[in-house]
């Protein structure tokens, strides 16, 4: 179904944020308020199932240091089905949590592997203009960052 494109009339906006003499809205220009800061910002951890303890983890140390985590629960076990129709909403489903935040924490096991799902999860993130920040288990010197003082 396509976007619908709905006029506004000046009648509709609390005339606090009108500014008369502007082009919009019948000789009004809208001041809207900018959108705060939230309290606490949203992530979204991404990376192989393999390493679901990990990211379960990862997930406590972002809740304590005040981050909302989102993050895959579905667990596929190794040789499954990996073209199902779940598996494609699953995919959906986090490119939709991958939009709700504001940074992508992908996380990985002692052995640094993540899959061609997390890859293109990186790339949606990195497509949508969302930070991406890395961590691997147990080594940051391996060249992952860790994510101790991010914003």
């Amino acid at each position: 179904m396509p976007v619908q494109v709905v006029p506004v009339s000046p009648e509709y906006i609390p005339p606090q944020q009108l500014t008369p003499g502007g082009p919009l809205h019948g000789g009004y220009v809208v001041n809207l308020p900018q959108k705060p800061k939230p309290l606490f910002p949203v992530c979204t951890i991404s990376g192989s199932m393999r390493a679901f303890d990990v990211m379960l983890k990862a997930a406590d140390k972002l809740s304590e240091q005040g981050w909302i985590v989102l993050m895959p629960f579905v667990v596929f076990q190794p040789g499954a089905d990996q073209v199902s129709a779940t598996k494609h909403m699953l995919d959906l489903m986090h490119f939709t949590k991958i939009d709700m935040s504001e940074r992508v924490f992908v996380i990985s096991g002692v052995d640094g592997y993540y899959g061609a799902s997390t890859r293109n999860e990186i790339a949606y993130a990195a497509s949508v203009n969302k930070p991406v920040s890395y961590w691997r288990e147990g080594a940051v010197a391996t060249g992952f960052v860790d994510w101790d003082g991010v914003q």
